[in-house]
């Protein structure tokens, strides 16, 4: 029997990993005409069984698909790969080649397990994203590991909602300016997007389950960022008066961040407000754009820019606590707004360093208010309060001050 040239063996579909190649190596020549090699299969990556199957190009100047190797939609190639069953054990990745924007509106349902990669700066737009949902709490951490990777983002989010599921995707060396579609009421949908190393430059984030940013550049030179129900850390966000768009939050629970909140969405009269967490931050800001009505600083510099705005810290009482524990602070004074306030209000400062004495006063005359501060070198406390100075050298004390009220001239007169 005589056997076959490999010319008349005809192509295989897929290859196997023990399969040969033949090559021209140009590197080696011989008479100068390149060498012919035999190699395997498995050598080359993305030719094996397995990886064939785990990676598809996309690229929409494609004039027909390749059936389980390139198409030239988004739509054709997740077609194909729900065929294979992807799950989030079983990862699938899309390789962008070139900008994709589809010259209608394309509606894609992202399974889990896949991400969506480019190359750095491949554009990705005019396309709707939902998600494959997650029914386990248990699958959130791996759901984040998926999404989309070193493109820049410039299409649509527009999750479904059903109340026992969860839509996650995760973007990793991206730059975000999309739009996020969602008619829920805010604290009813479960979309949660998790982000790191990324720039965002633009995205209203609102209404969304939860942000979480971490390694990430969030500057509004595109569009408006509105970041509210965000868990960000390691991370800076600039938005100064020089830009001509805006940030805002309303919900912010920040680590090791450097902040600055100078320049308010168009129609909004701040950065921040609502509830705020801060923990070894610093937030470079002014009384009229930082106005939390709920606010946990911990370790944290809250600078007051000094060429514009308020040097009054304003705090719109909303909750029933607020708490300011060291670091340091520019702000002199802390106004607590009391109008249409029901029950106790309190204030707690704690080893603040401050370049001057702090004064706290109160504005409205509804809900009753309560300061403590604890090891600061001087305070003066205005308006109607309950309070207590504690481990404090204060020089407005009286002498019907009682316990803790002791001023240092008041110390020196009761030495004999």
């Amino acid at each position: 029997m005589v056997a076959k040239r490999f010319d008349q063996k005809g192509l295989k579909e897929i290859l196997g990993a023990s399969d040969q190649i033949l090559i021209l190596d140009y590197d080696e020549l011989i008479g100068g005409f390149p060498d012919v090699k035999r190699i395997l299969a498995s050598s080359i990556g993305g030719s094996s069984t397995s990886e064939a199957k785990r990676r598809v190009v996309v690229n929409s100047e494609l004039s027909e698909n390749i059936e389980g190797i390139a198409y030239s939609t988004l739509s054709d190639a997740i077609t194909f790969i729900n065929t294979q069953t992807p799950s989030l054990d079983d990862a699938f990745i899309i390789k962008l080649e070139g900008d994709y924007s589809p010259a209608t509106t394309e509606n894609v349902t992202l399974p889990l397990g896949v991400t969506i990669c480019g190359e750095g700066q491949n554009r990705l737009g005019r396309v709707h994203f939902d998600f494959e949902k997650v029914s386990m709490v248990d699958d959130l951490t791996k759901a984040f590991m998926y999404g989309f990777k070193n493109l820049y983002f410039n299409a649509t989010i527009e999750p479904t909602f059903d109340p026992e599921y969860y839509n996650v995707c995760g973007f990793f060396n991206c730059e975000y300016n999309g739009t996020i579609l969602n008619t829920y009421e805010m604290g009813t949908q479960t979309t949660i997007i998790a982000m790191q190393g990324c720039m965002i430059s633009g995205g209203n984030f609102d209404k969304l389950g939860q942000v979480r940013l971490a390694n990430c550049n969030i500057a509004p030179f595109r569009a408006n960022i509105n970041l509210s129900q965000s868990f960000i850390s390691n991370s800076s966000i600039v938005a100064n008066d020089s830009m001509d768009y805006g940030f805002y939050t309303n919900s912010m629970i920040s680590k090791n961040c450097f902040i600055q909140a100078l320049q308010p969405i168009s129609g909004f009269d701040k950065c921040i407000a609502g509830d705020i967490a801060l923990t070894n931050c610093s937030v470079e800001s002014n009384g009229d754009m930082f106005r939390p009505t709920n606010l946990i600083s911990t370790n944290s510099s809250l600078i007051r820019f000094a060429e514009m705005g308020s040097s009054t810290l304003v705090l719109d009482a909303a909750t029933e606590q607020y708490f300011i524990k060291g670091g340091t602070s520019d702000f002199t004074t802390i106004t607590l707004g009391l109008d249409n306030v029901e029950g106790n209000v309190d204030l707690r400062v704690e080893n603040v360093s401050v370049a001057t004495p702090l004064v706290v006063t109160r504005t409205g005359t509804d809900g009753d208010f309560y300061v403590t501060i604890i090891g600061m070198h001087n305070a003066t406390l205005t308006g109607t309060m309950d309070a207590s100075r504690v481990h404090c050298l204060w020089d407005d004390a009286t002498s019907g001050d009682g316990n803790n009220w002791y001023s240092a001239g008041k110390i020196n007169s009761l030495i004999p």
